[in-house]
């Protein structure tokens, strides 16, 4: 996982050596690198303001760093199993994770534990807030491949959408809130409709799609589609039409 500092000039990466990397986009160097995981770190995601970072690791916990010191200012214990995914409410006062083991949600002002959903079957791989951080979607592992959005002010889960048939590993909703992307492992792209919570279209790939993400005005989706057997793609996709608008090729030797 690697994530953007807001003003796009830092870089967070997170790495298989237990480690969260702070990067110097300009200057193309490590600024810090932050070592108290103990196992595998899957995902980094910055605070709204960008002077915090939130990262999940195998070793069960999530932790929040200060990025101007580097410094670990908390750890969340509670999982009992692989964070796969951190998200911040977009006022910042609250962090969302996906687990193995389920969703958890953090009162970020006191660092207590808020709800533990467990609407999923199985594991937990993506959560991601709705911009006015009303809703939060999450998604699931190949044997429950759903998608689940939750009413943030009870924490009662909403609906499921159903479709995939493979593991759903990436979110990520419009800038307007109105519908939300999801991409799988089944080699597709859905989008949904999620205030009539309805299917709206569905991208065909070529490969197991890894990222989904709307570009701001919310008018194309870009998605990473990787594949074994050939050189793996980033796409560009008319929202609206549901066209392909642009391809650029990976080299199998790169994309691996």
């Amino acid at each position: 996982s690697v994530c953007y500092r807001v003003d796009g000039l830092q870089l967070a990466s997170a790495s298989m050596d237990c480690t969260v990397r702070l990067w110097d986009v300009n200057g193309c160097k490590e600024m810090m690198c932050l070592m108290d995981h103990t196992s595998t770190v899957h995902t980094v995601s910055y605070r709204g303001d960008g002077r915090q970072l939130a990262s999940g690791s195998d070793d069960c916990t999530v932790r929040l760093w200060d990025v101007r010191t580097g410094k670990q200012t908390a750890c969340l214990q509670g999982h009992t199993s692989s964070v796969q995914c951190v998200a911040y409410r977009p006022d910042g006062l609250q962090l969302a994770s996906a687990s193995f083991d389920g969703v958890r949600l953090w009162d970020l002002r006191n660092l207590k534990r808020l709800i533990y959903n467990e609407g999923h079957k199985d594991h937990v791989l993506s959560v991601t807030y709705r911009g006015d951080g009303l809703q939060l979607a999450s998604s699931g592992s190949s044997e429950d491949p759903i998608v689940c959005l939750w009413n943030m002010k009870n924490g009662i889960e909403m609906v499921r959408l159903k479709g995939h048939t493979h593991r759903v590993g990436s979110l990520s909703y419009r800038s307007d809130g109105k519908q939300l992307a999801s991409g799988s492992w089944d080699e597709t792209v859905r989008l949904w409709d999620v205030f009539d919570t309805k299917h709206v279209k569905t991208l065909e790939h070529e490969g197991i799609v890894e990222c989904v993400t709307y570009q701001e005005n919310g008018l194309q989706l870009t998605s990473l589609e990787n594949s074994y057997r050939r050189d793996s793609n980033i796409q560009i996709w008319d929202v609206m039409s549901g066209n392909k608008a642009a391809c650029f090729k990976i080299p199998t030797e790169l994309s691996w």
